[in-house]
């Protein structure tokens, strides 16, 4: 169920990384599941899914093993290489 307050929070990591912040306490973030593959220049890049302790989604975590942006927006043309649970 997501509040009415839903808001959603740039990282600030120049990779898409995001937050939802919810209205009422915040609790600690567990990671779910993530995937990998790699950017059209071949370093491989984490997208990692967190949920907080109500089992709502709190973070997508967008890391590339070089810490660098990614090339060009997500996009389906992309080939997921794993998915990791």
């Amino acid at each position: 169920q997501l509040s009415k307050q839903l808001m959603v929070e740039d990282i600030g990591d120049e990779m898409g990384s995001f937050k939802f912040i919810y209205n009422d306490q915040e609790t600690s973030e567990n990671e779910l599941c993530g995937v990998i593959f790699r950017d059209v220049d071949d370093i491989p890049v984490y997208i990692t899914l967190y949920v907080d302790d109500n089992g709502r989604l709190c973070e997508v975590d967008i890391w590339k093993a070089n810490s660098e942006p990614l090339c060009h927006v997500l996009d389906t043309n992309y080939k997921i290489i794993e998915v990791v649970n």
